[in-house]
Formats: structure tokens, C-alpha cells, sequence
């Protein structure tokens, strides 16, 4: 996909209001205004703060993914709210809408009957909204140079950089089907499948990090420091792990 790349202009006209990062890079919560701002402001700093390129949707795509992949391969089927900030502490927020693209680890933004995406060497870290929840993504060089990943458990409230973070690295590949497959021989279905890899990350502020299954078991013996506040957060909290519960488990060792 071809891309023309704008130079950053960094402008006053839409300064959002932030708390800003902690040392972790982690995304305080966003309020999203749009300071009475017209729409040519709101174009000008659209394109001065990412890349103009050649949208890969047409008209008819613009208002859902479904077709496209829908959460197999998207953070959602519709575009949701959200923030975007670059290194400078530069924020875009409403009237701008946003997915995040799991195959290429790209962000993508839109603004009326435009979408874009967004250029990633001007992308520090960003959230997206779901059933009223922020998701924080961050990047983590340690852990991969690139990509983004997910902050679970984040809290905007700390006034300090969080002690323990547990970071989800997301990616989506498609898996060529096997023409000699039972199933697919089957079904006739020999369309290559969407598959995602999952990871999980324990980050500690020194940018040491280890790699765990989200699981009690690994995640206690990940951080033994810990091992009062999770006996007593466990003797509460019976249910398997998974990325809901988790969220407050990691405010829980950050209080």
C-alpha cells in the first residue's frame, strides 16, 4: 500500500487533555474534546500528526470490518472511540475514530469518509474503547521493536510508574490450508484461516519481563516478591485467569 508520509507539525490547535505517560510509556486515561475546533483544523492537525495514505477501504467498508475479518483479525468489528499519542505528548482524539489491525500491527484512524493509517514512527502509544473499557496499547522495545502491545490492568490512577505490568502481544497470520485436509476435503472450504498467536509478558520497571502463560501458577511463580498479595488476592478471587479478571489483579500488586 502505497504511503506519502507528512512531515509532524506540532500544533496547539488540538492539545487533548492528558495526564500523560508514566516512565513505562503506559497511556493515561484521555478526555476527549474537540476544543470547538472547525473542521479545517480539524483536517490540518488529522494529517500533521500521521500518514496520508492511500486507504485500503472503499465507501462501503468504512462503517464496519466484518468483511475484512472482523475480530478474528481487527480490535473490532465497528470503529470506537479512542486517543492517539505520539512521542512528542501530541494527542487525537473525538471526533476521530479508530481500529487496530492485529496482521500488519498497524492503527488505523478515521475522520468522517476518510480513513488512514496511522504512521507508527510518530506513534508512542495508544487506547481504544470497548463496552465502556479502555484497552491501553504501549510499545515495549525489550519484548519486540514494533509491535504494540497490550496493558493489562493499567491503571490511569496511579501517580507513579506501576511496579508490574502484564503486557498481551497480539498477532494475526493467516494459515494456509492444507488441500489435503479431511475437514476441508469435506467441506470444500479451502479458504486460508485466520489464526491468532498469543503472548504474555511480565514487565517490571528495570524493563525486565518474562515470558508466562496466563495462569495462577505462572504468574505467582513469575513474581514470588509477591507471594502475600497474591495468596490473598487468590482466597477472594477463585476464578481461572483470564484477560478480564487479570485487570484487576494487576491494580491489585500496583496499589
Amino acid at each position: 500500500m502505497k504511503k506519502r508520509i507528512l512531515n509532524l507539525i506540532v500544533t496547539t490547535f488540538l492539545l487533548i487533555s492528558l495526564k500523560g505517560f508514566s516512565q513505562s510509556n503506559a497511556l493515561l486515561a484521555p478526555r476527549f474534546e474537540t476544543n470547538g475546533l472547525s473542521d479545517i483544523s480539524l483536517q490540518n492537525n488529522f494529517n500533521s500528526f500521521i500518514a496520508q495514505t492511500n486507504s485500503q477501504f472503499t465507501k462501503g467498508q468504512l462503517a464496519e470490518f466484518t468483511g475484512l475479518g472482523g475480530t478474528q483479525r481487527y480490535f473490532s468489528n465497528v470503529w470506537v472511540s479512542g486517543a492517539a499519542m505520539n512521542p512528542q505528548g501530541v494527542t487525537i482524539g473525538k471526533p476521530y475514530v479508530f481500529n487496530f489491525d492485529f496482521k500488519e500491527h498497524e492503527l488505523y484512524a478515521q475522520w468522517k469518509d476518510t480513513a488512514i493509517v496511522v504512521n507508527s514512527n510518530y506513534l508512542k502509544a495508544f487506547m481504544l474503547m470497548e463496552n465502556g473499557q479502555p484497552h491501553y496499547f504501549v510499545r515495549e522495545p525489550a519484548i519486540h521493536l514494533t509491535y504494540f502491545l497490550e496493558s493489562i490492568g493499567f491503571d490511569p490512577e496511579l501517580k507513579t510508574e506501576p511496579k508490574v505490568q502484564l503486557l498481551k502481544l497480539r498477532k494475526v497470520v493467516l494459515k494456509k490450508t492444507n488441500k489435503n485436509d479431511y475437514a476441508a476435503t469435506f467441506s470444500g472450504d479451502y479458504s486460508d484461516k485466520i489464526v491468532s498467536e498469543i503472548e504474555y509478558y511480565i514487565s517490571q520497571p528495570d524493563h525486565k519481563f518474562s515470558k508466562i502463560k496466563l495462569s495462577k501458577k505462572a504468574i505467582t511463580a513469575a513474581l514470588p516478591e509477591y507471594a502475600q498479595k497474591f495468596n490473598e488476592y487468590f482466597a477472594s478471587n477463585p476464578d481461572k485467569l483470564d484477560d478480564g479478571n487479570a485487570v484487576n489483579l494487576i491494580k491489585y500488586l500496583n496499589q
